[in-house]
């Protein structure tokens, strides 16, 4: 088993405790078994906030997706930045797809019985849908 200094063991957690915002447990040298739990109970503590941190940073700058089903006509909130609009319709035993963007903003779809989809990427960054006789879905990929 590793063995740490009370010296290097508090330096430790000075250290890791100015790198994280998030509350964790303080560790105090009482027996061998306690802290080495508390150890451990510190570092998934800092990990899991390092974690949250990066994640948060990643959905707020990457790309996201809202979903909209669709029986009848469907109106999306505005978008800062639309990338794609994914139209998706069932057509028998199949799926048939279609893209929409904002240099070509409309998307048509013929799915069986006659059925009829379609999504609109408006000039001010909404997007509406509709569909006859079937249900369909479209996703937004958008930046915000």
């Amino acid at each position: 088993m590793m063995r740490f200094g009370t010296g290097s063991l508090a330096a430790l957690f000075l250290l890791a405790g100015t790198a994280s915002a998030q509350p964790c447990p303080k560790v105090t040298y009482t027996t061998e078994a306690a802290t080495v739990k508390k150890l451990v109970a510190s570092v998934n503590c800092l990990v899991g906030g390092a974690e949250k941190a990066k994640t948060a940073t990643t959905e707020a700058t990457g790309p996201q997706v809202d979903t909209f089903q669709m029986v009848g006509p469907q109106h999306s909130r505005a978008y800062r930045k639309i990338v794609v609009v994914l139209l998706v319709v069932p057509a028998g035993e199949t799926t048939k797809t279609a893209l929409a963007t904002v240099e070509n903003p409309e998307a048509r779809i013929a799915a069986t019985g006659g059925a009829q989809c379609r999504v609109i990427v408006n000039h001010d960054n909404t997007v509406d849908g509709q569909c006859n006789l079937t249900g369909g879905t479209f996703y937004v990929v958008y930046q915000n």
